[in-house]
């Protein structure tokens, strides 16, 4: 007998512990309960918030295989971060129109949701808040002020990103979500595949806009865009080859990283920096063109591009680079600088380990004048140049990078030299660090 109460008693109290670890508390005044695979979040405020590394914090965590169905009552005013981030069962939503922010990771990794309705309430949507899982559209409502544009990342089923006409932030073309006035291209949905144009309103490609587009077989660039942000194509893998405009002044980290089919790109005369990582693991590339105006390239630039056979750096000063800035390109990629600089590469840090082919001659478009005034130009006999004050050899070369004349160091900032005796022609003048162009007739 007392064995027997013995086990009845320990089988009422595993019931007992079976039925509230299926409900607890998710906010200060918010309950949940589980049941029949349906999590209903009931009360009022906001849920918890977690961070990725203690989302098993989350009090259902260890039933997210279980819940099929999520029903959030009226009174909840926020979806914390990460609540729901690994529901691999959750095929159903239920988000109440007191709901105004949908928080970072909420429903990322949901593997199987296919659908969501966002209410006209919500304000606010965050990193990640819906990302990997398998949405095949949405709808932004006109409530919506503030939306990550990495929200959406990873759904790969996702092809068009819709918004209500009256929202008064953010707009849609084909899919794509831009702001209002279509002047940043905020997020294109990772399903989208084959080619897309970017209208000439567009004037900043934003972080993240086609990240994970592997789709993507080209992307054309408006001659007005001024900036292409961090990992703005990374991992667009169907890409072959990209036009960047000669508009764009900047170009984030990570911008390119992963882009395995690219095979080959120019980096146009307005960028002065090329940043960390930009084109990172772009095992496809095979050749690079550096425009003559580039002064820096940062760590990993090219890291990891072990297709590349061919480096043309057509700046006279050799950029600043890292010890790992070409690092794993493999042993055979040649180097292409100009003929006049090409001691100075062979010398200066980090670029004298590498291979160097034959030098380069410059042309006409890649002669750069910086901070030296020459005039008369076009000129026949004596030419002034001044505008620096520094104590070093006036060079005058051909665009081969022969030396065709010299002059005394600048004295007070100018000299003049007779270039009478010279064939007609462009020539390039140099000062130390400092180039400019002459035109002899």
């Amino acid at each position: 007998m007392k064995k027997f109460t013995f086990l009845l008693m320990a089988a009422i109290f595993a019931a007992m512990f079976n039925a509230n670890a299926q409900s607890g508390t998710c906010g200060d005044n918010l309950t949940w309960n589980l049941s029949d695979g349906t999590l209903t979040i009931s009360g009022t405020g906001d849920m918890w918030n977690y961070f990725y590394y203690n989302r098993n914090s989350v009090s259902w965590y260890q039933y997210l295989s279980q819940i099929t169905t999520v029903v959030i009552e009226d009174g909840v005013t926020s979806i914390g971060n990460y609540n729901f981030y690994g529901c691999s069962g959750l095929t159903s939503v239920t988000i109440p129109n007191s709901v105004t922010l949908i928080g970072d990771g909420s429903f990322a990794n949901c593997t199987i949701l296919t659908t969501i309705e966002i209410p006209n309430f919500v304000t606010s949507i965050g990193d990640y808040a819906f990302g990997w899982c398998y949405l095949t559209s949405v709808t932004i409502p006109n409530s919506v002020t503030s939306i990550e544009s990495t929200a959406f990342g990873g759904c790969w089923g996702l092809t068009s990103i819709n918004v209500d006409v009256n929202n008064l932030n953010y707009s849609s073309i084909d899919g794509i979500l831009y702001t209002k006035l279509q002047d940043v291209l905020v997020c294109c949905p990772a399903g989208k595949v084959g080619q897309v144009t970017i209208p000439n309103s567009v004037i900043s490609i934003g972080n993240n806009a086609f990240d994970g587009c592997i789709g993507l077989t080209s992307v054309t660039i408006p001659n007005f865009v001024t900036s292409i942000g961090n990992n703005a194509f990374n991992s667009c893998a169907g890409l072959t080859s990209i036009i960047i405009p000669t508009s764009v002044t900047s170009i984030g980290e990570m911008a390119f990283g992963s882009c395995q089919g690219l095979i080959s790109v120019t980096i146009p005369n307005s960028i002065t920096s090329i940043e960390s990582d930009v084109f990172y693991n772009c095992i496809g590339l095979t050749s690079v063109t550096i425009s003559n105006s580039v002064t820096y390239i940062g760590s990993h630039a090219f890291f990891y591009c072990r297709g590349l056979t061919s480096v043309t750096c057509k700046a006279t000063t050799p950029p600043t680079i890292y010890d790992d800035t070409f690092s794993y390109i493999g042993n055979n990629t040649m180097f292409y600088v100009p003929c006049e600089s090409e001691e100075d590469y062979q010398a200066a840090e980090f670029w004298s380990t590498l291979n160097y082919g034959q030098c380069i001659t410059a042309g006409i478009n890649d002669i750069k004048t910086i901070e030296l005034n020459i005039y008369p130009n076009p000129a026949t006999d004596i030419v002034t140049i001044d505008g620096i004050n520094a104590n070093e050899t006036v060079i005058i070369t051909d665009l081969s990078g022969r030396i065709v004349g010299r002059a005394l160091p600048l004295h007070n900032g100018w000299q003049t030299i007779n270039v009478s005796g010279l064939p007609s022609g462009v020539y390039l003048v140099r000062v130390g660090n400092n180039i400019g162009k002459l035109v002899k007739e």
